[in-house]
């Protein structure tokens, strides 16, 4: 760059836009990456200066798979929210209830305070018939366990808030477990006796995401169309959503299986068929992946559970330190 003619937008443009954002939104370029991996898996384990130069790696790659799912989820949660109300989140019910509750323990308390002294009462969830002072104890007893239990709601709206902002990082995070899980499980069993299993997790994020790559576009629209028709209580549009995601899943299993056959090179694991058919590579392979999957989820979920929590609380507790 001519220092005599600096700009820095034209900085910004070159350093950012052209190199890093512009690659990672080539689509032409990645599903031309994409069909190579899936015709010659082989060249996964390839040198650097063996692969094509255009090449991106693993993790790189398996991200831009998630880009045009991940606008298409957003473009369906911005046309359903303009067309369908969507009701007020679960924190706020939540809230909502605690602070009936609450209102409804202190008129308790008063209509206790003004009976007579013989009068007796009893609480809605139990069958126990309490004299004036007793149930006055206790009434005063669950107003004070309630209170303490007041910082969850108030941090609710801050949980809830931290969970939007990193949510989007959920599925790149669950492929990164993933590929972690299915480089570890690979090791046991037919896998014991298998090459490059150090590179397992290079071939999970270029292979898999491949394979299922059109199939994630259609599950994550049908799965945000589900999440979204249940908070607004739409029934039919839920069941459509949800058959839709059944049938796509045991698509991808299909697909799946019967793509793992050309990884079997990649592994030097052996093809068997007929009654040995278990014992075969790709089995071993295609259950590896599908074990990986499944544990990763639920992982990742409580990562980014505690994540939100923590996130949230902490900006709860600085939002108190606060002057008003």
């Amino acid at each position: 760059m001519n220092e005599d003619n600096y700009s820095p937008a034209g900085e910004f443009v070159q350093k950012w836009w052209t190199n890093r954002i512009k690659p990672f939104l080539d689509v032409k370029s990645y599903l031309a990456q994409r069909r190579e991996i899936l015709s010659h898996p082989e060249v996964i384990l390839a040198a650097g200066s063996s692969r094509r130069k255009d090449w991106k790696s693993p993790l790189t790659f398996a991200g831009q798979g998630l880009v045009l799912p991940m606008v298409i989820a957003w473009l369906v949660v911005g046309l359903f929210s303009f067309f369908v109300n969507e009701p007020d989140p679960g924190w706020k019910a939540n809230e909502r209830q605690y602070y009936k509750d609450l209102k409804t323990l202190a008129d308790f308390e008063q209509q206790i305070l003004a009976a007579a002294p013989d009068q007796t009462f009893r609480f809605l969830d139990d069958f126990v018939e309490r004299d004036r002072e007793n149930a006055l104890q206790e009434c005063r007893n669950r107003i004070s366990k309630r209170k303490a239990l007041g910082w969850i709601f108030r941090a609710a709206p801050h949980v809830d808030k931290a969970e939007r902002i990193l949510s989007p990082a959920l599925p790149i995070a669950t492929l990164i477990i993933a590929s972690y899980f299915f480089g570890w499980l690979l090791r046991f069993g037919q896998g014991k006796s298998a090459m490059h299993v150090d590179r397992a997790r290079e071939v999970y994020l270029y292979f898999v995401t491949s394979c299922l790559f059109w199939l994630n576009l259609l599950m994550s629209t049908c799965c945000v169309v589900l999440i979204l028709a249940l908070r607004a209580e739409e029934e039919r549009l839920s069941s459509a959503a949800y058959a839709c995601s059944i049938a796509l899943g045991i698509t991808g299993l299909v697909l799946l299986n019967k793509e793992c056959k050309k990884l079997m090179p990649v592994f030097n694991l052996p093809l068997l068929e007929g009654k040995k058919r278990k014992l075969s590579g790709y089995h071993k392979i295609f259950s590896t992946i599908c074990y990986s999957n499944v544990l990763s989820l639920p992982l990742s979920y409580a990562l980014l559970f505690l994540a939100a929590w923590g996130c949230g609380l902490v900006n709860y507790w600085l939002t108190g330190l606060r002057p008003n």
